[in-house]
C-alpha cells in the first residue's frame, strides 16, 4: 500500500478513480451528514489521500478538516482505530459534541468518545463488538434510522 500510494502519476487517475465509486455511496448517509447540524464536519478515512480528496469534493458535503491514510517521510500512516482518534484530538483539543458515523469496529475508539453513533449497514463481527464496549448505537439500513 505504501509503494503504490508513493508512485507518481497523473491526478487525474485519482479523480478518475473516485468517480466509480460515487454509484457506490450510501446516498441516505450522504444527505445525513449534509443535513447534521453541526460547527464542524471531519472526514475521517481509512482510504489513502490520493483519492479521498477527490471523493470530498465530489461529495458536496462541507468537511472542514479530512484525515487519511497517508505516506509520511516513507512511512505508511493508516488513519485507523486509535490514529483516528489521535487526529481528532491533535486538530481539536478539548471537549467536543462528535456524532460518529461508521460502518467498522475499527472505529470504537472514536465512539468511544462520540456523543451519538450512527452505523452503517454494519457487519455481525462489528455490532458484536460495539455491542461488548457497551457503546449506545444508531443504525442507518437503506436510508431508515433505528434505535
Amino acid at each position: 500500500k505504501r509503494d503504490l500510494m508513493r508512485l507518481t502519476y497523473p491526478d487525474y487517475y485519482d479523480l478518475a478513480f473516485a468517480k466509480t465509486l460515487l454509484p457506490y455511496l450510501n446516498q441516505p448517509v450522504v444527505a445525513a451528514v449534509q443535513a447534521e447540524d453541526a460547527p464542524v464536519r471531519v472526514l475521517s478515512t481509512a482510504a489513502p489521500v490520493n483519492y479521498a480528496a477527490h471523493l470530498v469534493d465530489l461529495l458536496g458535503v462541507n468537511f472542514q478538516r479530512m484525515h487519511s491514510t497517508q505516506v509520511h517521510e516513507g512511512e505508511l500512516c493508516e488513519n485507523v482505530g486509535e490514529h483516528k482518534l489521535h487526529s481528532l484530538r491533535r486538530d481539536y483539543p478539548g471537549d467536543l459534541d462528535i456524532t460518529t458515523y461508521t460502518d467498522h469496529r475499527d472505529d470504537i475508539p472514536l465512539m468511544k468518545v462520540s456523543a451519538k453513533v450512527i452505523l452503517v449497514s454494519p457487519s455481525n463481527k462489528c455490532l458484536a463488538a460495539i455491542e461488548s464496549c457497551g457503546i449506545k448505537y444508531s443504525k442507518i439500513i437503506s436510508g431508515i434510522e433505528s434505535t
